[in-house]
């Protein structure tokens, strides 16, 4: 798999400005299959400061107690959290919790 252009300084741009980076990929597979997963695109679960995993989530998407989850993770209040995603089913439920 190509790594997205730009991903690496995409990430540490953020990094640099004080923002929190979770990777919300639904909690479906195990933390050691989202990183060979994260591999492919030459990232690691050390590249966030927050990751869901089937052994450490309660909820998967859309239950907003995911994205819940996920803000308390990061230590921030879901409305202040930014929620990029390619599912609209799936990610659009962030919203139900505040997140934009």
């Amino acid at each position: 798999m190509d790594t997205p252009p730009h991903l690496h300084e995409s990430l540490r741009a953020l990094r640099e400005r004080g923002l929190r980076i979770a990777l919300a990929t639904n909690a479906i597979y195990p933390l050691a299959a989202v990183n060979v997963r994260l591999g492919w695109a030459g990232l690691s679960v050390e590249d966030f400061d927050a990751v869901s995993d089937i052994e450490s989530s309660s909820w998967v998407k859309p239950d907003p107690g995911y994205f819940q989850q996920i803000a308390r993770r990061l230590e921030v209040a879901p409305e202040d959290c930014l929620m990029v995603g390619n599912d609209p089913f799936h990610d659009l439920a962030a919203s139900q919790t505040g997140m934009k």
